[in-house]
């Protein structure tokens, strides 16, 4: 079977290149790349020349293609005549910027990472109901150990920094735990983009201003996120919205105690003590954890790793992921 792969960004994801190589292993897959002519004469005219000759050409030569994200490209490919099947996976982000631009009659089906967000699409676009299936994205239990039962004060988040995470609360938060709990330490991992340097410099003030510069760590992007997970007690993802935070599954994996605002699709994920509205609520199950027995917090932390183990096996969701894939791809061969 012939396979074709879109993803808009040069530097893959992590979840991509795992999807690409289990395609790989069974059958023939080719990346779209598009042909470029540099010239300053009728430069945009002949690029929409070449960007539509390529990706007609691509789909024709494929049974099936994947795209990793319901982005532009799929909209761009959804008005193009169809000559295959389709297969997309659509995140939190297409979901609010993308979805009413593409032609989802030509969608052979579309993966979403939980049922909220399922129910997000059907609400705009019920007709196409029985195209939607539900794949979490899972974790490899091998890649992410468990960590030591030993307590070390450190509490993290792991994220991309911008407002929609809420990380300047998270501080504030941790302010008033340093007056309960002694030792503790605030780990904050992930990059900023230029758009929101203001919200990056405005949490450097405050960890100035509220005297904690010994207390919280900014780390930046981590390369190495099992290792970094290792060090943590706490995680907390406290974003309003999110599709499937592959951050907190991972700490999950990692046998962390994890601690998530009530975000529309959490509740998949975590059981109701786990999850928080207020601050208030986010302060007490952080002072209570440091106060559990070595036996309640084992407890706690091997039930978030056993939820991982259950429910997001990366294996199987590969193999479930290149079924649906394959199943599409001979309805066009």
């Amino acid at each position: 079977m012939r396979i074709g792969a879109v993803l808009p960004a040069t530097n893959p994801s992590r979840v991509f290149l795992d999807i690409y190589q289990e395609l790989k292993e069974y059958h023939h897959v080719e990346l779209l790349k598009f042909h470029s002519f540099k010239s300053p004469i009728f430069y945009s005219r002949i690029e929409r020349y070449l960007r539509r000759r390529d990706f007609t050409k691509f789909m024709r030569e494929n049974d099936v293609v994947y795209f990793e994200w319901a982005s532009d490209l799929l909209a761009y490919a959804s008005k193009l005549p169809k000559s295959c099947g389709i297969v997309a996976r659509l995140h939190r982000y297409e979901m609010f910027q993308c979805v009413s631009s593409i032609n989802w009659a030509v969608v052979d089906k579309v993966i979403l990472l939980s049922e909220a967000m399922r129910n997000k699409f059907v609400t705009q676009f019920p007709e196409f109901n029985n195209i939607t299936i539900v794949i979490p994205w899972a974790v490899s239990s091998d890649k992410f150990q468990m960590r030591s039962q030993s307590l070390t004060g450190n509490i993290g988040t792991l994220c991309e920094l911008i407002p929609r995470k809420r990380i300047y609360e998270i501080i504030l938060v941790f302010y008033e735990i340093t007056k309960k709990v002694n030792n503790v330490h605030l780990h904050i991992a992930g990059s900023t983009d230029p758009w929101n340097m203001d919200y990056y410099d405005a949490m450097l003030v405050l960890v100035k201003k509220l005297g904690l510069e010994d207390k919280v760590t900014f780390h930046g992007k981590v390369t190495d996120v099992p290792s970094w997970l290792q060090q943590l007690d706490i995680f907390i993802s406290n974003s309003y919205s999110e599709g499937l935070q592959s951050a907190l599954l991972e700490a999950m994996a990692t046998g962390c105690f994890c601690l998530a605002h009530c975000w529309d699709g959490v509740n998949e994920i975590l059981s109701p003590e786990y999850i928080y509205i207020s601050d208030w609520e986010l302060f007490e199950k952080i002072i209570n954890f440091y106060m559990y027995s070595e036996s309640e917090r084992s407890a706690h932390t091997d039930y978030m790793r056993q939820i991982i183990v259950e429910k997001y096996d990366l294996q199987k969701k590969l193999i479930q992921l290149r079924t649906i894939i394959e199943d599409i791809g001979l309805k066009y061969q």
